[in-house]
């Protein structure tokens, strides 16, 4: 490491167990996040209803917490096993992430702008150029993006999109 070689090597070691503790603690996070959102898709019938079970001690969606822990840990082996594999699963997440935010732009304009035909300048500017200049800003982000998650993420975004189709099919 350049600073263990240049200055000191215990604040390159010093550096090096702050980067890991970093990453530790927002794998947690995202291990919450995961866990809350399956809880919630559960709840609403989106996924299977064990997934809303909550523990009676603690009041935590043990069972989505669970689920959520298991994928993520056959993750980070077949990533680890792999060769470029961290790079890759960051791929991944990325691409979840970046059209994620592409679509919510794209909602903001859509709700704003078509369904409630908001026609002022304010909402015009505030609906309508920040929400594109957004998706300007992150499509070509999203295309520099390895090409298999690309893939994978084109994937899901149409399973997603038939599971929406069949959702408002039903109701």
């Amino acid at each position: 490491m350049i600073v263990g070689d240049t200055i000191s090597p215990w604040l390159g070691d010093a550096l090096a167990f702050v980067k890991a503790l970093g990453a530790a603690f927002s794998a947690m996070v995202g291990q919450a996040a995961a866990g809350r959102l399956l809880f919630s898709m559960g709840r609403s019938g989106a996924l299977p209803g064990s997934l809303s079970q909550v523990g009676k001690r603690s009041g935590l969606p043990v069972t989505a917490l669970l689920a959520a822990a298991a994928v993520n840990t056959v993750l980070a082996v077949v990533a680890a096993s792999v060769d470029n594999g961290l790079s890759q699963l960051v791929s991944f997440v990325d691409v979840g992430a970046i059209c994620g935010f592409i679509l919510l732009h794209c909602s903001v304009i859509g709700l704003f702008l078509v369904k409630r035909r908001l026609r002022s300048l304010r909402a015009l500017l505030a609906c309508g150029l920040v929400p594109l200049l957004g998706i300007a800003v992150l499509a070509p982000v999203l295309f520099h993006i390895h090409t298999p998650a690309l893939a994978a993420g084109a994937l899901w975004l149409l399973v997603g999109l038939v599971v929406l189709w069949r959702r408002r099919a039903s109701f």
